[in-house]
This record gives C-alpha cells, sequence and structure tokens, in this order.
C-alpha cells in the first residue's frame, strides 16, 4: 500500500506504511506512485534534502523537486509525524523530532521531542531556583516550549514576568 502524499508536476511525492522504520524520507516517481524505480530523498530537520537515490527520475527533475521539498519542509515532516507518530531524521538517529506549533510566533517549527519527565523538571528547577510556589499554566507552556537554548537565554526574564504576574493584587 502506498501513501500519496502530494504531487509536483507529473510526479508523485510518497511514503509506505513500512518507510516508519527508517528516518524521513519521500519517494518519488511517475507516471503512478510505485515505489519501484522510485527515487528516494532524505529531509533534515532544517528542511535541507538529499538525494538517496535517483531512481528513474531525471537528475534535472529531482533537483527541481528537492527544492519543492525544501520550501515545503514542514508540510512533509508533518504528513510524516501525523502518519508514523514520530520524525526521525537523517543523520540524528538518536533524538525524536516533532512539528509543533511556536508559542511565542504562531509559526510551525521542527523541535527536538522532549520527555515529560524533561518538561517537569525544568519546570521544578525554575520554581526552585526563584523561590515560586505556584505556577501559571500559560507560563509552564511556554517554559516548555522553548528551544533549550532559546530558554537559557530568557529565563531570568520569564522569571521577572512570574513574579510580576504574581505579585499583582487580585481584582474581583
Amino acid at each position: 500500500m502506498l501513501l500519496k502524499v502530494t504531487m509536483y508536476g507529473k510526479y508523485y511525492i510518497h511514503f509506505v506504511p513500512v518507510d516508519g522504520k527508517e528516518e524521513v524520507h519521500y519517494h518519488v516517481n511517475a507516471p503512478k506512485p510505485i515505489r519501484v524505480g522510485s527515487a528516494k530523498v532524505w529531509i533534515y530537520s532544517n528542511g535541507r534534502t538529499e538525494i538517496a537515490k535517483q531512481g528513474s527520475v531525471p537528475i534535472s527533475d529531482l533537483r527541481e523537486i528537492c527544492l519543492h521539498i525544501q520550501e515545503n519542509y514542514l508540510f512533509y515532516l508533518r504528513k510524516w509525524e501525523e502518519f508514523f507518530g514520530f520524525l526521525k531524521i537523517h543523520g540524528e538517529p538518536k533524538k525524536d523530532f516533532t512539528v509543533a506549533k511556536d508559542e511565542t510566533t504562531g509559526d510551525y517549527v521542527v523541535r527536538e521531542k522532549r520527555k515529560v519527565s524533561e518538561d517537569l523538571s525544568r519546570i521544578a528547577i525554575f520554581k526552585q531556583k526563584y523561590g515560586i510556589k505556584s505556577l501559571p499554566l500559560s507560563f509552564e507552556k511556554v517554559i516548555i516550549a522553548l528551544p533549550e537554548t532559546v530558554w537559557i537565554e530568557q529565563e531570568p526574564m520569564y522569571a521577572d514576568m512570574v513574579k510580576q504576574t504574581l505579585d499583582k493584587p487580585k481584582t474581583k
């Protein structure tokens, strides 16, 4: 069973259910979405593509399709994740990724998936470090959503925001 994800010109861009054992990639071919003779294209977490196998697709067409995939990589990563439930990225097999909506910009981004225990640990450390007993849910969501590098940079700012929010007198 082949799953047609989309078409680009006369080419089918698709994956098959057994592909879930591998890192994110798509098969490309025409005139039908079949695996035999198809090209294989890896997709990286930053949108870069790599031709793993040319198959019967002319290289000039395949390069154009790779550019199309790069421009729309979040769409292709989301389709893969919706079907298989996870993203393993070529070249980074030890990490799990997810396509998620960025809480601050509203844009979809690819980020490393963290375990729930890691998220809870980050919240617990934050609360202990700044002497905060309870944390509004909206701040917990932000703390969990931010990538580690951004969190390290913005943690003091969030601590000030939380303290200001908690220090405000409650009005009826």
